[in-house]
């Protein structure tokens, strides 16, 4: 390499090598080639190793198959050196915690095992889901590894946070063009239609029926269950308790008895205070015949059922939708088999 003055190779010139700072001087030997960088590939590999401190320090080394069964974002969240900005991660009292969703693989309805395990490490259980081998729970980090190496845990993800996008009304069926005649004998009635959604203003009068005379009836919202608050009774951040018993009422089917239909009647306190729900409500089963022009929806004279997972902002998580979808689903059995 030639030197800037163009008097060729002096010993003050620098040589700059690919990888390697310049290195200026006559004395540049066979060792301070090597030495630092040497010295500096030791500085990454400690820097990396404490970007991997957290699994290696608080938990016992995950192995490819636990590996598998984290989900890539709570694995990186985990991993990070730094405190994370996510909802269902928190740092308390200098332990990390997290709400995850838990699947199972096991013959155990009830997940026994699994709850107890979660509890004895300090963690909680929300949700144990009738339709599925899945729990909803919140635990410190440092026993996750120890949760994914369970034979009985297929997979672990978080407890994600969720919002109402957009609307793909317009695409969707069409029915909602059907002719107004058809709907002398096609209305909707003996249909029940669930809205998993930020709930449904039941007073409104599009989802209320109508009487012979023209005034105005019940609501046709047959029951509604708030499940935004069954999950902030979830005590937050608190350790060491399985809450799952007290929902399982709710989320079983086979407990739709009358007393509980008739505790799970609209309330009096603002049902929808996003408003979402009512109008996706409204299209799938509003009655607008009382003004001009109609706008009534796809099955004006079905049943409405109000499962609220959506709060005022419009926004919810996972676990809450996944109860929702729950009981609808247990709700259908226990209405087919009666």
């Amino acid at each position: 390499m030639r030197s800037s003055n163009n008097n060729g190779l002096r010993h003050s010139a620098r040589y700059a090598f690919p990888g390697i700072a310049l290195i200026k001087g006559k004395h540049m030997t066979m060792r301070a080639l090597l030495v630092r960088p040497l010295r500096r590939a030791l500085a990454v590999l400690v820097c990396i190793a404490s970007l991997t401190l957290p699994l290696r320090t608080e938990a016992r080394l995950l192995d490819s198959d636990a590996l598998f069964k984290i989900a890539p974002d709570l694995l990186a969240t985990i991993s990070a050196s730094t405190t994370p900005i996510v909802p269902w991660a928190t740092l308390l009292n200098g332990e990390l915690l997290v709400k995850v969703l838990v699947t199972a693989d096991t013959d155990d309805q009830s997940l026994t095992a699994l709850r107890s395990f979660v509890v004895s490490v300090g963690g909680s259980v929300y949700y144990n889901y009738a339709s599925m081998r899945m729990v909803a729970v919140m635990v410190p980090v440092s026993h996750l590894a120890d949760l994914a190496h369970r034979t009985d845990v297929a997979s672990i993800s978080p407890n994600r946070a969720v919002t109402r996008t957009a609307s793909l009304l317009q695409l969707s069926t069409g029915a909602a063009n059907a002719s107004v005649p058809n709907r002398r004998t096609l209305d909707g009635s003996g249909v029940g239609i669930a809205v998993v959604d930020s709930g449904i203003a039941y007073s409104h009068q599009s989802v209320s029926g109508t009487s012979l005379l023209g005034l105005l009836a019940p609501t046709r919202v047959r029951q509604a269950i708030d499940f935004v608050q069954v999950g902030k009774a979830g005590a937050g951040w608190v350790g060491g308790l399985d809450l799952s018993a007290l929902v399982s009422t709710l989320l079983n089917g086979t407990n739709f008895t009358p007393l509980l239909s008739l505790l799970l009647q609209p309330g009096v306190t603002l049902p929808d205070p996003y408003g979402h729900g009512s109008h996706v409500a409204s299209i799938a089963a509003g009655s607008g015949a009382y003004q001009w022009p109609d706008t009534s929806g796809t099955a004006p004279n079905a049943d409405l059922y109000d499962v609220r997972v959506l709060n005022e902002n419009g926004v919810g998580n996972v676990a809450d939708v996944i109860a929702g979808i729950d009981w609808v689903i247990q709700h259908a059995r226990s209405s087919t088999s009666a």
